[in-house]
């Protein structure tokens, strides 16, 4: 990391001092990947400085949510959302534990990772561990929403979902 790329960084991490710690520690853990997109698209002949780069890539970023939540649609039950809820209770996730969500699942719930199959939360582990990358992505963000305009906020976390396109199954009783 060059001199100026550290001073970005550490620019990035200060400014977020003032905020809850679980979200200064999501953009401490976030901010070289911040850095380095920057870096890479703000150059002289771009024109963009650094707030411009980043909206560019948060405009990216939800043109690339958009078909991943339509894969999420129908994936998950009211019950599995609440498992997952109980889990991650609006922790804004951070790119190195999007792939560790299924393993943090099992881990919440006291499960060896390598057990879950034949426990009650197996079912759901099973289908985390088979969604992609972006998909897994997609999920901690709507988790996230559900999180903080649902149930934050006293609306029902289904609706919040139905807003981003993920609709849930029915739980079955047997």
């Amino acid at each position: 990391m060059s001199p100026e790329e550290f001073s970005k960084r550490e620019s990035i991490v200060m400014a977020a001092r003032t905020l809850p710690i679980a979200s200064q520690q999501a953009i401490q853990f976030s901010a070289d990947r911040a850095v380095a997109y920057i870096g890479e698209h703000t150059a002289e002949s771009t024109g963009l400085n650094d707030r411009d780069a980043c909206v560019i890539a948060a405009s990216r970023l939800q043109w690339a949510l958009i078909p991943a939540r339509l894969k999420l649609d129908g994936l998950v039950s009211e019950h599995e959302l609440a498992t997952m809820l109980d889990c991650f209770q609006g922790a804004l996730a951070f790119p190195d534990e999007f792939e560790e969500t299924a393993d943090t699942l099992c881990e919440h719930w006291g499960v060896v990772p390598e057990e879950a199959q034949y426990t009650e939360i197996g079912g759901l582990v099973a289908k985390l561990r088979a969604l992609s990358a972006i998909q897994l992505f997609a999920l901690r963000d709507a988790l996230e929403q559900a999180w903080h305009r649902g149930v934050k906020q006293g609306v029902s976390p289904r609706d919040v979902l139905a807003t981003l396109g993920i609709g849930l199954t029915q739980d079955s009783l047997f």
